[in-house]
């Protein structure tokens, strides 16, 4: 209670004018009465019934106290943030470690063997929940964004392993601090969410760094106190300079030194996959009470009973018949006043009155028609128009991440187009590949994978330059997207054009379509060339 406010406090300027509203029409109803004076005493007494306090209540004293607290329904108390309580879960972002030690065989087969397929179960327990995924090893990297389509995990989860993650050569090298920062900034990105660190230990310098991290987390821990030994394809053992084999046990005691982290051992079963949707929960809960910009609970409702009670009292017999003149003006004067209230609200309250007519699609619809986008994409909730409002702004990147929640074919072939238009070339590679296992045959996807392994091949000739770069113009079904500046000659892109078969053969092949040398080449890439934020 210590953080009671009310959401719209303008409307509390209501409360004195109607408080001299009632004293008005009280003092009225009041000298009505003043007959009195005009008869003696002793006869006033003799002809004035006695009367009750309940009798000395008034229509106009009813409609006061209605009216007070109707005022502060609609300045909207609120005293606690509002938690999602509904049944489905949280956004997650899943941080997968991909180093040596995961392939330790004390969880058969192994541990990352059993971490996908931990992944996979997961995904499905948490069906239609968001999901992102980011892998780590001496580098972190985002494989996925926030999605709710669990289909597009597949092709990536099957992928992962350490020989895709570069610079992995070392048994000790891991930095899992860096990926829990990079996945802080997926849920800041998001909004909202909770990371899940998939790992089986954690280094000492790990530890430090993630001591001075402010971002809570569970740990999935795939491990044994026990340990296990890696165990190459050829059958021989990961061993130490004095040819003793090693063995990769989980420490029990590095979770205590860790205040923010909620530890959860793998299982067998699904008792883990219950135990973390109980956490996840209760860290986001956590999250919204923590977050000084998370909403309050507009308990306004709580207001109602009480009003409905007392409107029950202006049915009772007779309570109405001396006093209705004046019961009615004063409700009459109650509503004028409260009209007014919601008249000074600033223009953007106002602007709520129109969702009472209109849906915010239909708002958004007709922003789109007036090719104001940018706020068409704020008034959209069918994701697939806020996406392609969004598309049509330029703002690809964010285009590709909501088409990718969607689910549809249609939706996936758009985010292969706006990452395409986002000069995102290996993931519009990734995302054709993806519509065309869903979809085969479909022609579009078809010459625009070509379209798009060709622009990767010239790239690779050009040395992947950025004036190379900057000199190719996509123009994807019929819409131009062009360089901010283009010096010398230009090579135009008509993505959608028919390709010889010749052609498309031959551009397949500039880039190998299998999912693992995919991830390592753009993890390589973001390794090598770390300018900004290389994984957005």
């Amino acid at each position: 209670m210590f953080d009671f406010h009310f959401l719209r406090p303008a409307l509390l300027l209501a409360l004195p004018i109607l408080a001299l509203l009632y004293w008005a029409l009280r003092r009225r109803l009041i000298s009505k009465a003043n007959w009195q004076k005009t008869i003696a005493p002793h006869l006033v007494k003799a002809l004035t019934p006695r009367q009750s306090l309940l009798d000395k209540f008034k229509p106009v004293d009813l409609v006061a106290v209605i009216a007070f607290l109707l005022v502060f329904a609609a300045a909207g108390p609120a005293w606690y943030k509002a938690v999602d309580d509904t049944e489905q879960s949280p956004p997650v972002v899943l941080v997968l470690k991909l180093g040596q030690t995961m392939m330790a065989n004390d969880l058969q087969p192994n541990r990352l063997t059993r971490a996908k397929q931990k992944i996979t179960d997961l995904l499905s327990f948490r069906a239609g929940a968001k999901t992102a995924l980011i892998v780590y090893a001496d580098s972190s990297h985002k494989v996925l964004p926030m999605t709710e389509d669990n289909r597009v995990f597949q092709p990536f989860v099957e992928a992962l392993s350490p020989d895709i993650m570069p610079n992995n050569t070392s048994l000790g090298a891991d930095d899992a601090a860096a990926a829990i920062e990079l996945a802080a900034k997926e849920v800041e990105r998001a909004g909202e969410g909770v990371v899940i660190l998939m790992a089986d230990n954690l280094q000492p310098g790990e530890v430090e760094k993630l001591k001075q991290s402010e971002t809570p987390f569970i740990w999935w821990q795939f491990a044994t106190e026990q340990g296990g030994v890696i165990v190459s394809d050829s059958g021989a053992y990961q061993s130490d300079d004095s040819g003793q084999a090693l063995n990769f046990a989980l420490n029990p005691t590095i979770a205590a030194e860790l205040d923010q982290v909620i530890t959860q051992k793998v299982t067998l079963n699904n008792q883990d996959l219950l135990a973390l949707d109980n956490a996840v929960r209760e860290l986001q809960r956590e999250a919204l009470r923590n977050n000084p910009n998370a909403p309050y609970q507009d308990m306004a409702w709580y207001f109602i009973w009480p009003v409905l009670g007392l409107m029950a009292l202006w049915f009772r017999k007779g309570f109405t018949s001396t006093g209705a003149q004046i019961g009615s003006r004063g409700a009459a004067s109650v509503l004028g006043v409260l009209f007014l209230g919601f008249a000074m609200q600033p223009q953007t309250a106002r602007a709520d009155v129109l969702d009472w007519f209109v849906t915010p699609d239909q708002q958004g619809y007709w922003q789109f028609q007036k090719n104001h986008f940018e706020r068409a994409a704020q008034k959209f909730e069918n994701p697939m128009w806020k996406a392609t409002a969004l598309y049509e702004e330029g703002k690809y990147n964010q285009a590709a991440t909501l088409f990718a929640t969607i689910g549809t074919v249609e939706a996936m072939y758009n985010r292969a187009n706006a990452l395409l238009k986002a000069h995102q070339y290996y993931g519009a590679v990734a995302a054709y590949q993806q519509v065309l296992k869903e979809q085969p045959g479909y022609a579009k996807a078809e010459r625009n994978l070509a379209i798009t392994q060709a622009i990767i091949q010239e790239l690779i000739d050009a040395g992947e330059n950025i004036d190379a770069e900057q000199s190719i113009s996509l123009e994807v079904d019929d819409r131009q997207a062009k360089p901010e500046e283009q010096t010398g000659k230009s090579q135009q892109y008509q993505v959608g054009d028919t390709l010889s078969e010749d052609a498309r053969e031959k551009w397949m092949r500039s880039v190998d379509s299998d999912m693992s040398d995919f991830l390592s080449a753009k993890f390589a890439n973001e390794a090598n060339n770390p300018v900004g934020d290389a994984n957005e």
